[in-house]
Formats: structure tokens, C-alpha cells, sequence
């Protein structure tokens, strides 16, 4: 999986994640016909918590610990119980991730704007 590297916090700086963060799921690997194209998706990052919702799902949580520089990863199992790998940066104002599904063989990237208050 790409990760894409954003600029981060400044040393010791303390960035609150909470908020809305809304843009699109693109696919960059489409391994079967049940991947799903370009589409809107929003996340809502509560403490370590980021719930995300597509046209399939909503409020999925998933774990959300990044680390100093805002990267983070894990794996999840989606509502279906696929196992979904996760790796992605946030900034407090942007969040970009990488999204391999193994069940299915889709990749997407997810880019995502802070919705402002």
C-alpha cells in the first residue's frame, strides 16, 4: 500500500483530531467486480475513535491512535467480515488514507477536508 506523507505537527505540538472530515473514496485497484467505484464519504473522528460512512455503511468505528506526526494504521474487519488494511496521515485539517480491502482485492484512497465548525 502508498502511504501519503503530509506535513505534520511541529515537535510537541498537540493537535485535537476531533471533528467531521468529508471528500471522496477513489479506487487505485479494482481486483473484482465488487469494488466499489468514486464516491463520497464522510468520518467523524471522536478521541480514538473515527467512525467512517460510505453509501454502504454507517459509523463504522475503527481505532484511531496517530502517531506525533499524525500516521496511523491498523486492521479492521468491515460490517461484511472482510479484513480491511488501513494506513493514512491526518493534520488536524486533512486526512489521507490508503484502504486495501484482502477479501475482495479493492484499494482505495480516501482524501478528506475538515468540515468547519
Amino acid at each position: 500500500m502508498a502511504c501519503i506523507a503530509t506535513t505534520g505537527p511541529a515537535h510537541g505540538a498537540t493537535i485535537s483530531y476531533d471533528g467531521t472530515y468529508s471528500g471522496e473514496r477513489s479506487p487505485t485497484i479494482a481486483g473484482t467486480s465488487s469494488c466499489a467505484g468514486q464516491e463520497s464519504v464522510t468520518v467523524v473522528i471522536t478521541g480514538n475513535t473515527l467512525k467512517f460512512t460510505n453509501s454502504e455503511w454507517r459509523d463504522v468505528p475503527i481505532k484511531f491512535n496517530p502517531e506525533p506526526d499524525g500516521s496511523f494504521s491498523g486492521v479492521v474487519e468491515d460490517p461484511a467480515g472482510h479484513v480491511v488494511g488501513i494506513r493514512g496521515e491526518a493534520t488536524g485539517t486533512a486526512i489521507d488514507v490508503d484502504v486495501f480491502n484482502y477479501g475482495k482485492g479493492c484499494e482505495h484512497h480516501w482524501h478528506l477536508e475538515k468540515t468547519p465548525r
